[in-house]
């Protein structure tokens, strides 16, 4: 074997696979995808989780299927994920930087860099469909890894035409945070999900291209040595294996397939032959186990990365040797308990108030419907069946073969019927309603719904805290299991793989240079902006001007503190930017006399006063040079 070092991501190496380590790897990680016996539980059980919050009926429980379900769980689920969002990447900077006083310049140069990196990848998105899949599936994951995109490039070289300009692809850098679909992420069962990252074995994730889709991805890969003898085979679907890949089925409707074979011909050209799978997993082996010896230690456990297609072709292997030794695939669980897998999301844990509270409503529209509806007894001798399904609001029914014996009220009796429970149900069914809120700890002001009350603003914002307690707890489990090894792999990875470059900052209209150096020896910290601070912590508004009034009227605090500094820094830590703009120019030396003062009139006949002239330049000048005797001004 090969290895190919990727000057682009200093570290990384890349292997060329020998048939039988290729074979050997293969086999290992198929046979770690089938012990994974949990998974198959799993989706399950996620497919349950979406089958109540968009409130569509199991086919497979074997339940009959109720005429309407009562939203209970849906806006409860959609509450959380609002509140995560908002606690975590609500503001303009996902993870800003903070320093000690007189390092704001380098807060803003990492800050910058890693605002580029958060539009460039789309870390916000990423994020809030994780947070989606934490509320919903009680487990939420990521791929939180440096990452190389080729992009096109503009030169300044024109087509021979000279009526457009050529470009050219270059290799774009910077850390990639992207959402992983739980139903087709494989990981290892043995560790918790918030010790997947750091302590898990394998970890990894299986995604469908077509024909296209699939050639494309092949050329994005950082080198083809994997695959380029090969490739026709493996886009002709050749030697196909297992397929990973899952659909679940939550809406009747859905008509996608995992194996559709659209557009299969064209001109009698094969195009497609249907979906193809990449898999790509990231495994902590002992590569001497598998013939790899030409890495450094190959004796002892390393992270690498294999992109499988079709369970059947290793187009690219990696040896990962970042410096935080983490799987790049984070995991959280906002409900976490000793229970581990067993602990119940929020779908899972209201589903039986769901389904109670929606018989009692489907129970109170069939009553009612009954109530309204006309079920009566007829004599098919005096009336025919059709004139009645065909007789309108105001239609006439005609009587057949009234004998002498027999009045109009023996051709047609209504039955009656009565429920005395009618508009009771409906009031049980919305105290049902309520217990979601007792057992996921929200009220009807944290959902955005109207409550009356007398309560003072200060009992109200009270009552409005206490009802987010339950919500900081989960919010505190994703801080540590989650959001800390995300921060981990990309300070990490950021001080290991950053080349040294300038990016134009549009606030200031500066060339900002990142020299990777001066970030590796700097002292940094991350700190997400969040509002997991209780009301004990918290410093209101009305603390703070009080605060700046006392520094105002004191003397003593005046002397002792910088207030311009006090407020720039405070201002700073609530992200405040570009105030660098509006910091004075120091005042000159002592001996130099400033310009702007004796700057005079162009008009030679213009007066000169001589008090504002001598205040201007009054000690600008040493004594010994006169400057104390300085009465007058200069003459015309």
């Amino acid at each position: 074997m090969t290895p190919q070092d990727n000057t682009n991501v200093a570290a990384a190496i890349t292997y060329k696979l020998s048939p039988n380590t290729e074979t050997l790897v293969l086999s290992h990680i198929l046979e770690l995808l089938k012990c994974n016996h949990a998974a198959t539980s799993i989706r399950t059980r996620f497919e349950k989780c979406d089958k109540l919050v968009y409130r569509q009926p199991d086919k497979e429980s074997g339940k009959k299927d109720l005429e309407f379900t009562v939203p209970i769980i849906s806006p409860l689920v959609d509450s959380m994920k609002a509140y995560l969002a908002a606690t975590f990447i609500s503001t303009s900077s996902v993870f800003p930087i903070t320093t000690a006083p007189g390092s704001e310049q380098l807060a803003t140069t990492y800050n910058l860099l890693l605002d580029n990196f958060a539009q460039e990848f789309q870390w916000k998105r990423n994020l809030v469909l994780a947070l989606d899949d934490s509320a919903v599936y009680n487990a939420m994951f990521v791929e939180a890894t440096w990452k190389e995109v080729k992009v096109g490039s503009l030169t300044n070289e024109t087509s021979p035409n000279g009526k457009a300009v050529k470009t050219k692809k270059v290799t774009k850098a910077g850390f990639s945070i992207k959402h992983l679909d739980p139903y087709n992420t494989m990981w290892d069962t043995t560790v918790t999900l918030a010790d997947l990252a750091a302590e898990g074995e394998f970890a990894g994730y299986v995604e469908q291209y077509t024909r296209m889709g699939l050639h494309r991805f092949l050329l994005s890969l950082p080198e083809d040595k994997n695959f380029s003898f090969r490739k026709k085979d493996i886009l002709d679907g050749k030697g196909q294996g297992t397929r990973h890949y899952y659909t679940p089925s939550i809406s009747p409707e859905n008509t996608t397939s995992s194996g559709s074979n659209w557009l299969s011909t064209l001109a009698g050209k094969p195009l497609s032959n249907g979906k193809n799978e990449v898999l790509t997993m990231y495994v902590r082996i002992v590569p001497s186990d598998f013939g790899i010896t030409n890495v450094p230690n190959s004796g002892t456990p390393q992270v690498w990365k294999f992109v499988i297609v079709n369970s059947a072709y290793i187009v690219y292997a990696e040896a990962r040797t970042n410096a935080h030794d983490y799987l790049p695939i984070v995991a959280g669980q906002p409900r976490e308990s000793n229970l581990g897998y067993q602990s119940q999301s929020i779908p899972e844990e209201l589903e039986s108030l769901q389904r109670i509270a929606s018989s009692f409503w489907s129970a109170e529209i069939a009553s009612t419907r009954r109530l309204l509806s006309d079920r009566a007894l007829f004599d098919p001798d005096m009336i025919r069946e059709e004139d009645l399904r065909n007789a309108g609001e105001t239609g006439k029914i005609p009587v057949r073969n009234k004998g002498i014996d027999k009045s109009l009220n023996q051709a047609y009796y209504p039955i009656p019927y009565s429920d005395p429970a009618l508009g009771q149900r409906s009031g049980i069914a919305n105290q049902l309603s309520q217990f979601g809120f007792v057992v996921t700890g929200q009220n009807q002001v944290s959902n955005g719904q109207f409550v009356k009350g007398n309560k003072t603003n200060s009992q109200f914002d009270e009552v409005l805290r206490n009802s987010d307690a339950r919500q900081i707890v989960m919010a505190l489990l994703l801080a540590d299991q989650f959001f800390a090894p995300l921060k981990t792999i990309l300070k990490s990875d950021l001080l290991q793989y950053q080349e040294p470059t300038t990016i134009y900052d549009f606030k200031t209209g500066q060339d900002i240079t990142i020299d990777p150096v001066m970030l590796r020896d700097s002292k940094v910290m991350f700190e997400v902006n969040d509002k997991l601070t209780f009301a004990d912590d918290e410093l209101d508004a009305g603390e703070l001007i009080t605060f700046f009034q006392t520094l105002q009227s004191s003397e003593q605090l005046q002397q002792a503190f910088d207030l311009p500094k006090v407020l720039v820094h405070l201002m700073h830590l609530r992200g405040v930017k570009g105030l660098d703009a509006y910091i004075k120019p120091p005042p000159p030396p002592q001996g130099v006399v400033p310009q702007q003062p004796l700057a005079q009139s162009t008009d030679p006949n213009a007066i000169v006063d001589p008090a504002s002239y001598q205040e201007a330049i009054a000690g600008a000048l040493p004594p010994d040079q006169g400057g104390a005797d300085v009465t007058s001004p200069p003459t015309a």
